[in-house]
């Protein structure tokens, strides 16, 4: 069967470019004992061939220089222009993405600064997140201290008390597109952060409209009075060896120290003749807790202050019976 024959049944496909000079259709460099096949014309018949047997289409053979340019020029002709057809779709399809870009399917550099700001009043609500009761102005006092949080509006009087405090809060974020953008955009917004015995860590803040008016003020937190180390070292008496404290004289020795109202005291005698001494002031019951321990014992007077770890609540380092009885040191 003749390549014109395979073609008329549909057994080959023109390739979509003519191939390079002196190559076959099928790409390959033609034998040495090539010949040009002959000329296929059609009969007046154009169902049968001369011999009655064969079907064919009226043709040229392929290696003719009509048939060649059927075969080739006019395939890929129609392929070049499809492929331009395409390239200006695309083109066209340009300036309409540039348009649903800048239509808000990316978000803005207002929507980036904005979640920027949101982000800084969620951190400040896990620095806040405490289970210790807290006023309101002590976790205003706290807030104002985070950088980058303005304390704009406080509700409530505790963390355990009814829903707790709620802040509203001010931050601030920024951001910059280098396409829509001529300079870095800021924004300010505002955000209720609540603070109370039942709110998650990672709380999401809410948004609200920022209050009128500049941000609160807090005053200093009162710091706690010191306990006095050294002078209840030197005023505390001494006792000789076998003889035994006398609590009347310690609790003489501890009213002329003339103390802080704020400083507890606790007096106690034990065994073996020693007298044990508390001086603390009032802890939160979280933090580790100031306090001052002493005994008077015959033979040695020993002031000191009880590790942090035996200080914590619960630990039970600031104890008269941590006094009477040292605890052992925390490995």
């Amino acid at each position: 069967m003749t390549i014109g024959q395979r073609r008329a049944y549909g057994h080959t496909a023109a390739p979509p470019c003519p191939p390079p000079a002196g190559l076959t259709p099928a790409g390959r460099p033609p034998p040495r004992n090539h010949r040009r096949p002959p000329v296929v014309y059609q009969s007046r018949n154009p169902t049968f061939h001369t011999s009655g047997k064969l079907p064919v289409r009226p043709l040229i053979a392929a290696y003719t220089p009509a048939g060649a340019l059927r075969r080739y020029a006019r395939p890929c002709l129609s392929h070049r222009l499809s492929t331009i057809t395409r390239m200006r779709r695309l083109l066209l399809l340009g300036p309409l993405l540039v348009l649903t870009v800048g239509c808000g399917v990316v978000q803005s550099s207002e929507g980036e600064a904005t979640d920027m700001a949101r982000d800084t009043a969620r951190e400040a609500g896990r620095l806040l997140h405490s289970q210790r009761p807290r006023t309101a102005e002590e976790v205003g006092r706290s807030a104002s201290g985070i950088d980058g949080v303005e304390v704009m509006r406080l509700t409530g009087t505790s963390t355990h008390e009814g829903d707790g405090v709620d802040v509203v809060v001010r931050t601030e974020g920024s951001a910059y597109n280098g396409w829509f953008d001529v300079e870095e955009i800021t924004v300010r917004r505002c955000f209720s952060v609540r603070v109370s015995s039942s709110s998650e860590w990672d709380e999401e803040p809410g948004d609200v409209a920022c209050p009128d008016g500049l941000p609160l003020a807090f005053a200093p937190a009162p710091e706690p009075p010191p306990l006095p180390y050294e002078q209840l070292r030197a005023k505390l008496p001494r006792v000789p060896e076998g003889g035994r404290a006398d609590e009347t004289e310690v609790r003489r020795a501890l009213t002329a120290m003339d103390l802080h109202p704020e400083i507890r005291t606790e007096v106690r005698t034990g065994e073996r003749g020693s007298v044990g001494v508390l001086l603390s002031v009032q802890g939160n019951g979280f933090d580790p807790q100031d306090c001052l321990l002493a005994r008077v014992a015959p033979g040695a007077t020993e002031v000191w202050v009880p590790s942090r770890v035996q200080r914590m609540p619960g630990e039970g380092g600031c104890t008269i019976a941590n006094a009477l009885d040292p605890l052992p040191a925390p490995h």
